[in-house]
């Protein structure tokens, strides 16, 4: 491919003399296409110049619970200041390594992480209807054995759906499935006075923060900013 990079940006040059060192140097066999058609080209842009991006809400698991509530640098999610919840459970440990649930829904949506949750408390379920039908000495040493491994998949069910059940209750109380719809319609639509609108509209919805109203202004003049 030709390989094109953004001119300010060092990160994007280094990028791109990688990869190009990658594909005409190291690699080149693997590279080689040798197509008729009109020529590959491979474009590095610098997500620093990207404005609109880090304004829009975030609708994945790592994602939202990262701008909600905050991951530390040591993968903990403080929910200390929900006082519903069990002592355990307002410190949480968040980390694609040790949770192989996270791992596999880290970037899911939330409709998705719903089901997936729903899924991983009814397979927990089934492990616990099996652990109480304990009739026999081999019965009891099987589950003596996997006794670990259960409490610790009891404590990641308890994890995850407690983090689901706090997403959703700030979602609702903050209404920011409705502030993502007008932030949508700002960066993707075309309808400008529709856009202008909505975004009004939002602005005078006394549930949203002062935060989103201020991402909402940012995302409409970065949209129109020509006109």
């Amino acid at each position: 491919p030709f390989i094109r990079y953004q001119r300010s940006s060092e990160g994007a040059r280094r990028l791109a003399a990688d990869v190009h060192r990658l594909v005409y140097e190291q690699e080149t066999g693997l590279f080689d296409f040798r197509r008729a058609e009109a020529s590959t080209h491979l474009l590095v842009i610098d997500r620093f110049d990207d404005a609109v991006t880090p304004l829009l809400s975030q609708w994945t698991y790592q994602a939202m619970v990262h701008e909600i509530f905050g991951i530390s640098s040591t993968n903990r999610v403080d929910l200390r200041h929900v006082k519903s919840l069990s002592k355990d459970l307002r410190e949480l440990v968040l980390s694609a390594e040790e949770d192989a649930f996270f791992a596999e829904n880290m970037y899911a949506n939330y409709g998705d992480l719903g089901a997936s949750v729903k899924a991983l408390v009814d397979e927990f379920q089934q492990q616990t209807k099996m652990s109480k039908k304990i009739e026999s000495i081999d019965d009891m040493a099987r589950f003596v054995e996997s006794y670990p491994e259960f409490r610790a998949k009891s404590g990641n069910v308890s994890k995850h759906v407690a983090l689901m059940s706090e997403l959703s209750a700030v979602i609702s109380q903050r209404q920011l499935m409705a502030a993502s719809q007008v932030e949508q319609e700002v960066v993707c639509g075309t309808d400008r006075a529709g856009a202008f609108s909505q975004a009004l509209g939002a602005l005078q919805n006394p549930s949203l923060l002062e935060e989103e109203r201020v991402k909402l202004l940012l995302l409409f003049a970065l949209r129109y900013e020509h006109e």
